[in-house]
């Protein structure tokens, strides 16, 4: 038998997990159909807005594309 209040027994977590953040970053594949020159801007704006994290995948990216 479960108690009345088995929810609130874990402090307010949730009982599922939930994915923090997706709405501020931007999914890898997005990267996938952008020209090299479009990269470099979008690397350059990313860098200007010190987002480092989406300047990293921007810049794996040009090293795929460059790679090929």
């Amino acid at each position: 038998m479960e108690p009345e209040n088995a929810n609130e027994d874990n402090d307010g977590v949730l009982s599922t997990p939930e994915t923090f953040g997706t709405e501020e970053t931007t999914p890898k594949d997005s990267y996938t159909g952008k020209s090299v020159q479009e990269l470099y801007e979008l690397l350059n704006e990313a860098v200007q807005n010190e987002d480092y994290e989406k300047a990293a995948k921007i810049r794996d990216e040009i090293s795929k594309k460059n790679l090929k």
